[in-house]
Formats: C-alpha cells, sequence, structure tokens
C-alpha cells in the first residue's frame, strides 16, 4: 500500500469556510485507515483572498501534520522551503537533519556571498 497515491482534492477557503478543516481531516483518516502516500494542489486552496502566501505555508503545515506526503506548491518561496524543511524534519523526514543543515548552511553562503557583493 505504501507505494499507491492518493490524490485529494484541495477546495479553495472561499468556497465554504469549512473547506480549511475538511481535506486536512480528510487526509488524516485516510493515511490512518490505508497508510499511503498522499498528494495535494495545495496551490488551490488561497485562491482568491489576499496575501496567498501566508495562507498557503499555514494550510501546508497543517496538511503535513495530518499526513500529507507530496504537494503542487510554489517551492520557489522561501518560506514554503523553510516550512517543508523543517515539517520534514517534524516528522521524521528527514533523518540526523542532513537536509535541514545542508540548507541552513547554503542559506548562510548565500548570504555571505550578497553582502561581499554590496
Amino acid at each position: 500500500m505504501e507505494t499507491m497515491l492518493i490524490d485529494a482534492l484541495a477546495p479553495t477557503v472561499n468556497a465554504d469556510h469549512n473547506t480549511g478543516r475538511i481535506t486536512p481531516d480528510s487526509l488524516r483518516l485516510i493515511q490512518q485507515e490505508l497508510g499511503v502516500n498522499l498528494h495535494l494542489g495545495a496551490s488551490n486552496v488561497p485562491f482568491g483572498p489576499p496575501d496567498r502566501k501566508t495562507i498557503n505555508v499555514a494550510y501546508l503545515a497543517l496538511a503535513i501534520a495530518n499526513g500529507l506526503t507530496t504537494a503542487i506548491t510554489d517551492a520557489t518561496v522561501p518560506e514554503i522551503r523553510t516550512l517543508l524543511l523543517t515539517c520534514n524534519l517534524f516528522v521524521g523526514r528527514d533523518e540526523y537533519p542532513a537536509h535541514w543543515i545542508k540548507a541552513i548552511c547554503e542559506r548562510g553562503e548565500a548570504k555571505a556571498e550578497a553582502e561581499a557583493v554590496e
């Protein structure tokens, strides 16, 4: 069953005030009952309201906490990248925080290079 992937529906938060909770609850139940990988078009959720980035970050954290394993989202947004790295630490997907450490070191190198140019 771990090779199976279920693509969950991610309705926008503008559609109904309950949609922000329905999908994460569904993810948790599917994970508990079937133990499969869960996928979600997370970038669909904040369609409409302002400050989509903040909504996406919060929603992804909630979804990951409820079993999400893959998502369609904008990985170029620094806050989303940081969230994904951090969540991977907490859900046991980053052994000996190797990915976290590498990302932080790379971020430090990039910052040092930018400061040297200034």
